[in-house]
């Protein structure tokens, strides 16, 4: 597994935020509470029209999301791909081992020989994966071939890739599941705007 970067304080900071920002428009929405007053540090407020509030809360959570996404974009790197790179390489290398050495069983080929980077595009869901074989004569490895792969090949791997990512690594839950609950948030709002 790829070292875990820990989130930059401030990164966390605005994870939290939105999160809070989101939860409480959810818990306005699906609750159909009606705020009368409001009590910040001691001091209470008689609340604005519903609507007025709703408006306000709206777009601190927008200024909470921009914020987060802003934080996000200079956060090093999330390993999120690093880590789905490292495991596909690894998966997808001997997928693709097998699948060249079926039909070419005097090949002897490693992994680093199949490592998907090496894939490349042809068309949205086919690739070529050349083949280099160890030359003696000239002392390095020569392409004797492409191969070419289609996606039924690539996407096994690549979903279990994606699947440990998402449920072995805190990855998804501390950079994804933010913007999740941000669009659960937006759809929620829409089909109580519409609904009115």
């Amino acid at each position: 597994m790829t070292k875990l970067e820990e989130m930059t304080g401030s990164l966390l900071r605005q994870r939290r935020n939105l999160i809070l920002s989101s939860l409480i428009l959810l818990f306005i929405i699906y609750t159909d509470v009606h705020i009368s007053k409001i009590n910040i540090f001691g001091i209470e407020f008689t609340a604005p029209k519903p609507e007025t509030l709703i408006t306000v809360l709206w777009l601190i959570w927008l200024y909470f999301l921009i914020r987060f996404y802003q934080y996000l974009r200079v956060e090093p790197a999330s390993g999120i791909k690093s880590e789905f790179t490292r495991l596909f390489s690894s998966s997808g290398a001997q997928t693709l081992i097998r699948h060249v050495t079926y039909d070419n069983p005097n090949y002897k080929l490693v992994t680093t020989d199949c490592a998907p980077h090496l894939l490349i595009r042809k068309s949205l869901l086919k690739w070529e994966l050349p083949i280099r074989i160890y030359d003696p004569s000239k002392g390095e490895k020569i392409e004797v071939k492409r191969v070419t792969v289609g996606a039924p090949l690539i996407f096994p791997p690549a979903i279990k890739s994606a699947w440990h990512v998402l449920m072995n690594t805190p990855r998804v839950t501390d950079y994804i599941f933010p913007f999740i609950l941000a669009f659960v948030t937006i759809i929620a709002g829409a089909v109580k705007l519409c609904s009115t």
